[in-house]
Protein backbone atom coordinates (compact mmCIF):
# COMPACT_ATOMS: atom_id res chain seq x y z
CA UNK A 1 0.00 0.00 0.00
CA UNK A 2 0.86 4.11 -0.53
CA UNK A 3 -0.83 7.05 0.40
CA UNK A 4 0.73 10.37 -0.53
CA UNK A 5 -0.18 13.13 1.39
CA UNK A 6 0.00 17.11 0.60
CA UNK A 7 0.06 19.70 3.98
CA UNK A 8 0.01 17.07 6.79
CA UNK A 9 -1.42 18.55 9.97
CA UNK A 10 1.16 17.46 12.31
CA UNK A 11 2.40 18.47 16.06
CA UNK A 12 4.29 21.57 16.69
CA UNK A 13 4.52 21.15 20.22
CA UNK A 14 2.97 20.12 23.30
CA UNK A 15 4.03 21.53 26.25
CA UNK A 16 1.71 21.19 29.73
CA UNK A 17 -1.39 19.41 28.20
CA UNK A 18 -1.40 21.76 25.64
CA UNK A 19 -0.46 20.94 21.84
CA UNK A 20 -0.09 23.46 18.88
CA UNK A 21 -0.17 21.88 15.30
CA UNK A 22 1.35 22.69 11.53
CA UNK A 23 1.24 21.52 8.08
CA UNK A 24 4.16 19.63 7.20
CA UNK A 25 4.11 19.54 3.38
CA UNK A 26 4.56 16.38 1.77
CA UNK A 27 4.55 13.06 3.22
CA UNK A 28 4.17 9.77 2.40
CA UNK A 29 3.07 6.32 4.57
CA UNK A 30 4.29 2.89 2.81
CA UNK A 31 3.94 -0.75 3.61
CA UNK A 32 2.93 -4.07 3.18
CA UNK A 33 0.88 -6.12 5.39
CA UNK A 34 0.59 -9.67 5.33
CA UNK A 35 -2.29 -12.41 7.02
CA UNK A 36 -1.84 -16.43 7.78
CA UNK A 37 -5.30 -17.84 9.29
CA UNK A 38 -4.32 -22.01 9.25
CA UNK A 39 -6.87 -25.12 10.83
CA UNK A 40 -3.82 -26.63 13.09
CA UNK A 41 -7.08 -29.29 14.10
CA UNK A 42 -10.80 -29.56 14.10
CA UNK A 43 -11.11 -27.02 16.75
CA UNK A 44 -7.94 -25.48 16.81
CA UNK A 45 -6.71 -22.30 14.70
CA UNK A 46 -3.98 -20.23 14.17
CA UNK A 47 -3.87 -16.32 13.05
CA UNK A 48 -0.78 -14.61 12.09
CA UNK A 49 -0.58 -11.00 11.01
CA UNK A 50 2.48 -8.52 10.35
CA UNK A 51 2.26 -5.15 9.11
CA UNK A 52 5.93 -3.25 7.83
CA UNK A 53 5.05 1.05 7.68
CA UNK A 54 7.36 3.71 6.37
CA UNK A 55 6.32 6.97 7.33
CA UNK A 56 7.85 9.50 5.97
CA UNK A 57 8.40 13.35 4.95
CA UNK A 58 8.95 13.85 1.48
CA UNK A 59 9.86 17.22 1.78
CA UNK A 60 11.62 19.40 4.09
CA UNK A 61 10.04 21.31 7.10
CA UNK A 62 11.30 23.97 9.93
CA UNK A 63 10.68 22.85 13.78
CA UNK A 64 11.36 25.72 16.06
CA UNK A 65 14.45 25.30 15.85
CA UNK A 66 15.76 22.55 13.14
CA UNK A 67 15.18 21.96 9.90
CA UNK A 68 13.89 18.28 9.55
CA UNK A 69 15.46 16.68 6.15
CA UNK A 70 13.23 14.99 3.37
CA UNK A 71 13.04 11.12 3.71
CA UNK A 72 12.53 11.55 7.99
CA UNK A 73 10.69 9.41 9.89
CA UNK A 74 7.60 10.59 11.06
CA UNK A 75 7.00 10.71 14.53
CA UNK A 76 4.24 8.45 16.35
CA UNK A 77 4.59 5.86 13.95
CA UNK A 78 6.08 2.54 15.08
CA UNK A 79 7.83 0.89 11.56
CA UNK A 80 6.35 -2.93 12.33
CA UNK A 81 3.39 -4.69 14.18
CA UNK A 82 2.94 -8.44 14.53
CA UNK A 83 -0.24 -10.18 16.02
CA UNK A 84 -0.53 -13.99 16.67
CA UNK A 85 -3.53 -16.02 17.82
CA UNK A 86 -4.10 -19.24 18.90
CA UNK A 87 -7.96 -19.97 19.03
CA UNK A 88 -9.68 -23.16 19.83
CA UNK A 89 -13.34 -23.22 19.45
CA UNK A 90 -15.36 -26.29 21.69
CA UNK A 91 -18.77 -25.91 20.93
CA UNK A 92 -20.23 -22.70 21.63
CA UNK A 93 -17.08 -21.58 23.37
CA UNK A 94 -13.87 -19.81 22.24
CA UNK A 95 -10.78 -19.63 24.34
CA UNK A 96 -7.56 -17.88 22.66
CA UNK A 97 -4.35 -16.23 23.35
CA UNK A 98 -2.60 -13.77 21.47
CA UNK A 99 0.48 -11.78 21.38
CA UNK A 100 1.15 -8.61 20.00
CA UNK A 101 4.13 -6.59 19.37
CA UNK A 102 5.01 -3.17 18.31
CA UNK A 103 8.40 -2.02 17.28
CA UNK A 104 10.38 1.26 18.30
CA UNK A 105 8.66 4.25 17.80
CA UNK A 106 9.89 8.03 17.21
CA UNK A 107 8.86 10.57 19.64
CA UNK A 108 10.10 13.51 18.42
CA UNK A 109 10.77 15.37 15.04
CA UNK A 110 14.42 15.27 14.50
CA UNK A 111 14.04 11.39 15.37
CA UNK A 112 16.87 12.06 18.37
CA UNK A 113 13.99 9.94 21.08
CA UNK A 114 12.56 6.91 20.72
CA UNK A 115 9.98 5.12 22.68
CA UNK A 116 11.07 1.10 22.91
CA UNK A 117 9.51 -1.36 20.88
CA UNK A 118 6.99 -3.89 22.94
CA UNK A 119 5.71 -7.35 22.84
CA UNK A 120 2.52 -8.24 25.15
CA UNK A 121 0.28 -11.63 25.81
CA UNK A 122 -3.43 -11.77 25.84
CA UNK A 123 -6.16 -14.00 26.91
CA UNK A 124 -9.39 -14.40 25.97
CA UNK A 125 -12.50 -16.66 26.52
CA UNK A 126 -16.03 -16.29 24.77
CA UNK A 127 -19.16 -17.76 23.80
CA UNK A 128 -21.16 -17.99 21.49
CA UNK A 129 -25.14 -18.27 21.40
CA UNK A 130 -27.28 -18.50 18.48
CA UNK A 131 -30.55 -16.34 17.89
CA UNK A 132 -33.13 -15.58 15.19
CA UNK A 133 -31.52 -14.42 12.40
CA UNK A 134 -27.99 -13.70 13.96
CA UNK A 135 -25.44 -14.54 16.69
CA UNK A 136 -24.93 -13.09 20.53
CA UNK A 137 -21.62 -13.25 21.52
CA UNK A 138 -20.36 -12.64 24.92
CA UNK A 139 -16.60 -12.46 25.83
CA UNK A 140 -14.03 -11.70 28.29
CA UNK A 141 -10.25 -10.50 27.68
CA UNK A 142 -7.24 -10.04 30.06
CA UNK A 143 -4.46 -7.91 28.16
CA UNK A 144 -0.72 -8.13 28.92
CA UNK A 145 -1.25 -11.05 31.58
CA UNK A 146 2.28 -10.80 32.48
CA UNK A 147 2.18 -7.28 33.12
CA UNK A 148 5.20 -6.00 31.05
CA UNK A 149 5.17 -2.44 31.80
CA UNK A 150 5.42 -0.20 28.06
CA UNK A 151 4.90 2.94 25.93
CA UNK A 152 1.44 2.18 24.27
CA UNK A 153 1.56 6.16 22.85
CA UNK A 154 3.28 8.88 22.54
CA UNK A 155 3.20 12.67 23.03
CA UNK A 156 4.74 13.77 19.68
CA UNK A 157 7.30 16.73 20.25
CA UNK A 158 6.56 16.38 24.26
CA UNK A 159 8.53 19.58 25.80
CA UNK A 160 7.82 18.47 29.58
CA UNK A 161 10.95 16.14 29.43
Amino acid sequence: FRADTDDELAVASNIGGRSTYRNIGRTRRQGVELQYRQPLAEQLELQLAWTWLQAQARSPYLTSNTLVAAGSRLPGVPRQQAFARLQWSPGQWQWALEASASSDTVVNDVATERAPGFALLHLEAGRRWALPGGELRAFARMENVLDHAYIGSVIVNDGNG
